[in-house]
């Protein structure tokens, strides 16, 4: 009977704990390509890894979603810790025309979501460098990109999204928050990840055709940009602080120390101290 409601009203808000429904999903997103294709698990150990291996056959655009994932990854090989049934992670195949960038457009895919989650949270977010996006000082997303390639030659590049929407339980993770935590109720999480879908396929665009509006975009949404901030860099923090200048169109941060020297970074090798 829920399930036939829901398909009534789109809106409707869901208690969490119901399995991800991936053909209202496909229902109410209006892209072009991306979503118009899933795969969708219970339970697997990783989406990302699953495409990794199986999705040599797989168009551009297609999504694989999972209620749970066993080993859920972050950057820094961290595990993401998300309850079955209350969350989004999911991950994306494409095959872009170009391998410059990538980490461009996973920095533009998380500042992407952040209009749509604060429409629902009533809360300003920012992405902090690398692969986080924050709330109320709770990380409520991340992200976590890897390629595939032949040869030297990319077959496909793959982002994976965990965003915590309904889990309000954190055990051992102080840092980390969801949607429902903030707001105080329960989302409809197959109408949240159409409206992101089609926030990432209008960015996706933006990407390919090198807007430069995008990287400003991005900047804005930076914790830390245009903040004198301490950096840690190859893991060791350097001492004082420097000036955060935001992201170069390949994706790469730029700092300035006291002297007025400039460096620039990739993501790999630095982390962003805000104080």
């Amino acid at each position: 009977m829920l399930q036939g409601l829901v398909h009534l009203f789109p809106h409707f808000l869901l208690p969490y704990g119901i399995m991800f429904d991936e053909d209202r999903f496909r229902e109410l997103v209006r892209t072009h390509v991306f979503g118009k294709h899933t795969v969708y698990f219970e339970t697997i150990d990783s989406t990302n890894t699953w495409l990794k291996h199986h999705g040599g056959r797989l168009p551009h655009g297609t999504f694989c979603i999972a209620d749970g994932q066993t080993q859920g990854r972050g950057q820094y090989q961290r595990k993401w810790q998300a309850s079955k049934g209350e969350n989004l992670t999911w991950s994306i195949l494409l095959r872009p025309s170009t391998q410059e960038s990538l980490f461009l457009l996973t920095l533009a895919f998380m500042a992407a979501m952040g209009p749509v989650v604060e429409r629902h949270v009533g809360a300003p977010s920012m992405v902090k460098w690398p692969n986080d996006l924050i709330v109320q000082k709770r990380k409520l997303a991340g992200v976590l990109a890897e390629g595939v390639f032949n040869g030297s030659r990319m077959d496909r590049f793959i982002i994976g999204i965990g965003l915590n929407v309904n889990q309000v339980d954190f055990e051992g993770l102080p840092y980390a928050g969801s949607m429902k935590g903030i707001s105080g109720r329960d989302l409809d999480r197959e109408a949240l990840l159409a409206q992101i879908t089609d926030e990432l396929e209008v960015t996706y665009e933006r990407w390919l055709e090198r807007d430069p509006a995008l990287i400003r975009d991005i900047n804005q949404r930076l914790m830390g940009y245009g903040d004198w901030v301490g950096i840690e860099v190859d893991g060791q923090e350097l001492e004082g602080d420097r000036l955060f200048l935001g992201v170069n169109p390949q994706g790469h941060i730029h700092i300035m120390d006291r002297e007025y020297s400039i460096n620039t970074y990739t993501y790999e090798q630095v982390r962003i101290l805000t104080r």
